[in-house]
């Protein structure tokens, strides 16, 4: 009888175990799966080409999300009205980004639950950037597609390079686009290019800011 009962409290133990590690096991799958999902809401969303979390720069607070006011059918690009005023904290001239440091705009117009946008696609935008690797300073100008202007002749860019905001309006280095085509302003002085942007304008329906502590 002694022998039997070991053997019973032996099997329920070896059962007990496997339960908890078959549970251990499915709920480190269900929080795996979980962030994944996370990331890819948030790329879809903010329609960028990779999602990376902000950098933690002690300045700067995490990511939120906004959502963007439809003008469907309408397809004017130089302004954004967004879901968030000053009763959440926007100001006047407050970065928007597309995704992970992507330059979308900045705000021009605050309300207490709403906003308005100014993108780098209004013809009145203009913004400091340095061009590659070898940093070439140029002027970016709004419009569909934003251009570089005033890029010294004599200096090398090539198509695909990285386009960088030097301006103090946004985070050092934040992203804008690559470098799409290169040729001469009309008067031949200077090298101007045109930029493509990392999304799709028609795919936004969210954007981002960061907010400072």
């Amino acid at each position: 009888m002694g022998k039997t009962l070991r053997l019973f409290f032996l099997f329920l133990g070896i059962c007990t175990l496997f339960l908890i590690f078959s549970f251990r096991t499915e709920v480190v799958a269900f929080f795996h799966g979980a962030s994944e999902n996370i990331s890819n809401f948030f790329t879809r969303r903010g329609q960028c080409t990779t999602f990376i979390p902000f950098s933690a720069d002690a300045e700067i607070s995490a990511k939120e999300g906004i959502y963007v006011y439809s003008r469907y059918p309408f397809n004017d690009q130089s302004v954004l009205i967004i879901d968030a005023g000053s009763f959440d904290g926007i100001e006047e001239g407050t970065p928007v980004f597309a995704g992970e440091r992507i330059i979308l705009g900045k705000v021009k117009l605050v309300r207490e639950k709403r906003s308005e946008v100014e993108t780098i696609f209004n013809s009145d935008w203009r913004n400091s950037v340095a061009i590659g690797e070898r940093r070439v300073k140029a002027s970016l100008r709004g419009g569909v597609p934003p251009t570089l202007e005033f890029i010294p002749r004599d200096m090398e860019i090539n198509v695909g390079d990285a386009v960088l905001s030097v301006s103090p309006d946004f985070p050092m280095n934040s992203f804008i686009g690559e470098v799409e085509e290169i040729d001469l302003s009309p008067d031949g002085v200077w090298k101007v290019a045109t930029v493509r942007v990392p999304y799709n304008w028609e795919m936004i329906d969210m954007v981002f800011t960061e907010k400072k502590l």
